[in-house]
């Protein structure tokens, strides 16, 4: 036995294709609709009491002759022939009139689009149907649910004869697709609604059996100015605070194929800000209700250069510290990210929403550094200080630095060994950790750590060989989970210090 499909393309419109087929004796013929919606008919021929036809056929047709053979297979349940979709052409596209849209259809009986080369991200198999919607100079979203099947969504401009490009939504976890773009005034756009198989990498031809129904919405939102670097909003003062959203911002980074751009995802869509630097240690804090990110670029909105990214950090909120140079222009970048992957992703471009902003500066401080440590020349040592405006120490690393984490950000004390059991103690607001180095600042080698401790505090004792030069870095760590993370960024505070010999 044997199935076959045949699929036939029509000069001029018709009525919805269905091929009767041709067995010995089959009785009734199955039946025509007389409109052209999607549609499923049954029938059983006389073979036996338990046989029946299944068929499959797209196209449309008004002259196909009455004998034409097109398939005959056993089975034991009523046929479903999948008849032509209205919307299969671009031709006939539903013309979107007023925003907000919204519509529930099926691509079920819609065939192949682009069937010689891939267009626009769409596979050469894939069957989809379309819209049309003329410009109104707003940014524009779609967004596609289904429950039935794995979905792509493509924008062009143009006409149905000579298409272009405008935007795909690429691979995206889960059965829904989004894209955004910026619908100028007056130009027609074309929709194209199709299924995916995300199961592999490369558009293959698993994609012609994904069809089934779906809802899809159409919104617009006004472009804001910010939505651009060129269209930062400036910081003239510190410090600043502000309230905003990402909401309607496009990606700013979408051309690098699924890489990163000083942390951001090609998929992200953030909002600018530009300071001018004023030779301090300046912090940014977001607080949103996404899982946000922050970037900090030096140089012009044509050249920029990365100078910090806020990383994984856990919770909604992000933050960054960065020194400030005198004069230098910076662009504050605010994003969102998807810390449920830990590689970045197209996830990120629905993770938008509102946020608050703040910005401050401190004085650069010269223990920040090894080198500007501060020294111990008498025992027993007291000091009041505070990591608050301290850089990390060890981000260049990947790892842990005689247990500070990558994230850190601590300060520094000097002494010199005496020959005997050294103990040093802080007492801190914070969560704080202890780290011992001897040799120099160009080389350090690790001699202690506090490790975990219970409260706010931490102590530990090592023996200071005679002469030997040593280094203290006083710093936060996040004892909430079993490894060191960028948890520890935003753990500083005020702490006391003392040191002692016996």
């Amino acid at each position: 036995s044997f199935t076959i499909s045949v699929s036939t393309t029509a000069t001029t419109p018709g009525t919805p294709l269905y091929i009767p087929l041709y067995t010995p004796s089959m009785s009734p013929y199955p039946t025509v609709p007389s409109d052209s919606t999607v549609e499923t008919v049954s029938y059983w021929p006389s073979l036996t009491p338990s046989s029946q036809i299944s068929t499959t056929v797209f196209g449309t047709s008004s002259n196909i002759p009455s004998s034409s053979l097109i398939s005959t297979e056993q089975s034991s349940s009523p046929t479903q022939i999948e008849t032509t979709n209205v919307m299969d052409s671009c031709l006939n596209a539903t013309q979107v009139i007023d925003l907000p849209f919204q519509d529930s259809n099926t691509t079920v009986g819609a065939t192949i689009d682009f069937d010689q080369q891939s267009e626009c991200g769409i596979a050469t198999s894939a069957r989809g149907v379309w819209y049309a919607l003329l410009g109104r100079g707003t940014v524009t979203t779609i967004g596609i649910v289904s429950v039935t099947f794995d979905t792509e969504v493509a924008v062009f401009s143009g006409s149905c004869d000579s298409l272009t490009c405008v935007a795909n939504n690429g691979y995206e976890i889960g059965w829904g697709s989004s894209v955004l773009f910026l619908a100028e005034a007056n130009v027609q756009y074309f929709i194209h609604v199709t299924g995916t198989d995300n199961t592999v990498t490369w558009k293959d031809n698993d994609a012609f059996d994904i069809v089934g129904t779906y809802n899809i919405t159409i919104m617009e939102y006004e472009r804001y100015g910010m939505d651009l670097c060129s269209g930062a909003t400036q910081i003239a003062g510190l410090p600043y605070v502000d309230s905003n959203t990402t909401i309607g911002a496009f990606q700013d980074f979408g051309n690098t194929s699924n890489a990163t751009t000083c942390g951001i995802a090609s998929s992200a869509r953030g909002v600018w800000y530009s300071l001018v630097g004023r030779g301090t240690v300046t912090a940014v804090n977001v607080e949103a209700v996404f899982d946000s990110e922050i970037s900090v670029f030096s140089g012009g909105c044509d050249a920029l250069g990365c100078v910090v990214n806020s990383g994984y950090e856990v919770g909604f909120g992000s933050s960054v510290v960065f020194l400030g140079e005198e004069g230098v222009q910076y662009f504050i970048h605010v994003t969102g990210t998807d810390n449920a992957l830990l590689w970045k992703d197209n996830d990120a471009f629905d993770v938008t929403g509102s946020f608050n902003i703040s910005v401050v500066e401190y004085d650069n401080y010269e223990m920040d550094s090894c080198s500007g440590a501060k020294e111990i020349s008498t025992v027993p040592y007291l000091d009041s200080n505070t990591t608050i405006g301290a850089f990390h120490d060890f981000d260049d690393t990947s790892g842990i630095v005689c247990g500070i984490a990558s994230s850190a950000r601590g300060v520094w004390y000097s002494l010199v060994g005496q020959g005997n059991t050294t103990t040093v103690i802080v007492i801190s607001s914070f969560d704080s950790e202890i780290a011992i180095f001897s040799g120099s600042c160009e080389e350090l080698n690790c001699v202690s750590n506090s490790g975990s401790q219970e409260g706010m505090g931490s102590s530990l004792d090592f023996v200071g060989e005679v002469d030997v030069q040593y280094f203290i870095h006083v710093t936060g760590t996040d004892n909430m989970v079993s490894w060191k993370t960028n948890d520890a960024f935003d753990v500083v505070g005020s702490f006391t210090i003392s040191v002692s010999m016996g």
